[in-house]
């Protein structure tokens, strides 16, 4: 008979306690070590980058130098001077903006609000096993005063 009551006092106490032991660490270690989560994340849900050639861009500059005056050799003891022509000169530059770009932003924010909603899970989850471990420990008592009465009334019904 003691045996069979110990018995059930454990399966009561101790039940479902190991599994949400081991999901309420496995959480906390995430949310504590990120970084040890970060390879197994980019593992998982890798990001692919996507190469996009930019058009080219061309930007002309026209510069303008001025032709200088060449003296010529006297003509009747006068100096004539002759004008150059100005020159043009054009410089083209040619640009090229590439991008990469993340093949699904979409698919970022998507991980952002799942791990947003995992801290909240988080918080909620820690505020539920506080009552529960509280709700456990008053059952505790509850199921040891339980045990105390029945053995009580056990020894009274044999001393009798």
């Amino acid at each position: 008979m003691k045996s069979l009551l110990a018995i059930v006092l454990l399966c009561i106490l101790f039940g479902c306690n190991a599994q949400k032991k081991q999901i309420r660490k496995a959480k906390a270690t995430m949310f504590s070590y990120p970084d040890s989560f970060a390879l197994p994340c980019s593992i998982l849900f890798p990001i692919i980058p996507k190469y996009i050639q930019g058009k080219d861009s061309v930007i002309e500059r026209t510069l303008t130098v001025k032709g200088d005056s060449i003296p010529c050799p006297e003509v009747a003891g006068k100096t004539v001077y002759v004008k150059c022509p100005d020159a043009k000169i054009v410089y083209k530059d040619v640009f090229r903006v590439d991008t990469i770009q993340v093949e699904s932003t979409s698919k970022l924010k998507d991980l952002q609000n799942k791990f947003n909603s995992l801290q909240a899970d988080k918080l909620a989850t820690d505020k539920k096993l506080e009552d529960k471990s509280e709700q456990s420990s008053n059952r505790l008592w509850f199921i040891v005063s339980l045990g105390i009465l029945l053995g009580g009334m056990i020894w009274f019904l044999i001393r009798r």
